[in-house]
């Protein structure tokens, strides 16, 4: 079988998105679209957005952007979608609505780098306060634990590794091509 035209790479931040990502679309020769950066390059730094407006109206401003970088039906692309995409307990209409968007759209890849929580907990709350963002331990291990068990059930496709982005966009891309 023939991979799906869109995929989406799902998962809490810190789980390796973009850099897979980028892997990806080098293996597969899919345009890669990162949802995050998109929104920094369009819009405005993230940060400074939800410093400003709020994060409901981050949330709904990110929906509505990364419904204008799907490309046309039956185009490919890699879309990385930002940690709370799928995931938040703010606004749950545009969550459900983004859920019911992807599934239309793409195929989810669910990442994560450990099926059991203490395991993703540390390698991720790790990445995360070693991106210099000035991230608080305590404030990243529990928004890991609330997004772990809010997307370990889902993903069509589902990854747990440590391994180097390339390795895990080659696990990724043969999976997706040899699907029933």
């Amino acid at each position: 079988m023939e991979a799906p035209p869109v995929i989406f790479l799902i998962g809490p931040g810190g789980v390796g998105k973009t850099t897979t990502g980028s892997a990806l679309s080098r293996l597969s020769g899919y345009p890669f679209i990162d949802l995050d950066d998109e929104f920094c390059r369009r819009i405005l730094n993230i940060r400074v957005y939800i410093a400003r407006f709020g994060y409901a109206a981050y949330l709904q401003q990110n929906a509505a952007l990364a419904r204008t970088l799907l490309p046309p039906r039956g185009q490919k692309a890699i879309l990385a979608l930002s940690s709370g995409f799928l995931s938040t307990d703010t606004c749950p209409d545009i969550v459900a609505a983004n859920c019911v968007w992807v599934a239309e759209h793409g195929h989810t890849v669910l990442l994560l780098p450990d099926r059991a929580l203490p395991t993703a907990e540390a390698v991720v709350v790790a990445r995360q306060l070693g991106r210099g963002f000035g991230l608080k331990r305590d404030t990243e291990i529990e928004k890991f634990r609330i997004r772990f068990r809010e997307y370990l059930p889902l993903g069509e496709t589902q990854i747990f590794s440590r391994a180097r982005p390339s390795v895990i966009a080659m696990e990724i891309w043969e999976r997706l091509n040899h699907q029933e």
